[in-house]
């Protein structure tokens, strides 16, 4: 679940598995300048909380050049997953993903007392994104969820604000 080309609307919108999406690259500095770093402020503890297997931590990175968004992703069963969340941070501001004109829809909402963007890449179902105002850039919560008896896959929304508002004391 990588970030790429931002595109959605509500809880759908276009990728795979529910495939984050990074804003436009139009920013200046690295994404490790932000002192937010859900890889290292996002503990064990945490992970296991949310529902999460810690032994799935995966490091990632996305952009051209110097990276516009890392973070960590995890899942909630190494075996056989139902639930991934990746956790990032990005430099593009909440008005460059508000502002995208490839979505046909964002909802405006508050996670932990900061501006947030809801939006959807993946028109299958079961993906869900949220982006979270923080100082110098923004907080990245992306879920993923699978079905393993039925189709649609289930809506993951609830799971991204849950995940968001739990580590919302974390945001600067």
């Amino acid at each position: 679940m990588v970030l790429v080309p931002l595109v959605s609307s509500g809880c759908s919108a276009t990728s795979t598995e529910g495939t984050a999406q990074s804003a436009p690259t139009s920013v200046t500095g690295s994404v490790a300048d932000l002192s937010y770093d859900p890889c290292t402020q996002v503990t064990e503890a945490m992970v296991t909380s949310l529902g999460f297997d810690p032994s799935t931590k995966k490091p990632y990175k996305a952009g051209v050049g110097t990276a516009t968004e890392s973070g960590c992703a995890w899942k909630d069963s190494a075996t056989l997953t139902r639930l991934g969340a990746d956790l990032g941070k990005s430099l593009s501001t909440l008005d460059q993903y508000r502002n995208n004109p490839t979505f046909n829809g964002v909802t405006e909402l508050t996670v932990g007392g900061h501006a947030a963007i809801n939006f959807v890449t993946d028109r299958a179902g079961g993906g869900c994104n949220l982006a979270v105002e923080i100082t110098g850039g923004t907080a990245i919560v992306a879920t993923s969820a699978i079905s393993r008896t039925s189709a649609p896959n289930p809506d993951s929304c609830p799971d991204a604000v849950r995940i968001a508002t739990a580590i919302a004391p974390l945001f600067p």
